[in-house]
């Protein structure tokens, strides 16, 4: 349970997803969505903006997997944490909502796992100073 564990974790859980985003966005509509006819132009294009971000975002967590205690380090826990906690509120309103099909448990099951990884990380590079 590493740091280094932590970010190629978090880099894979993001590109994986991102790259059906960015370039199959009717394909992850039809499994993730109850309606999946609600797909337009705009929220393809959010959805493939979201999708590219997620790849980035995956890109930049493997190049820094092998940083050193510092502040930055300490910094890209904390948003893993409080990102993915928020992914688990909102994936939790749009199942309760029926906007998302039970393919989307699999998402808050691994932002639970990465909520509690961060949490636990972060608590002991709090000891560090910047």
């Amino acid at each position: 349970m590493t740091v280094k564990n932590l970010f190629i974790f978090v880099s894979l859980m993001c590109t994986l997803p991102g790259i059906p985003l960015t370039f199959a966005t009717d394909f992850m509509a039809a499994h993730y969505l109850t309606n999946p006819d609600s797909v337009n132009e705009t929220t393809k294009f959010v959805a493939q903006g979201w999708g590219s971000m997620l790849i980035v975002k995956g890109i930049f967590l493997w190049y820094v997997r092998d940083v050193g205690p510092s502040l930055a380090r300490k910094a890209i826990i904390l948003a893993s944490l409080l990102e993915n906690l928020a992914l688990v509120v909102l994936h939790l309103i749009a199942l309760n909502n029926g906007v998302e099909t039970g393919v989307a448990w699999g998402q808050v099951l691994i932002s639970v796992v990465i909520v509690a990884w961060s949490g636990m990380l972060f608590s002991k590079e709090s000891r560090i100073v910047a």
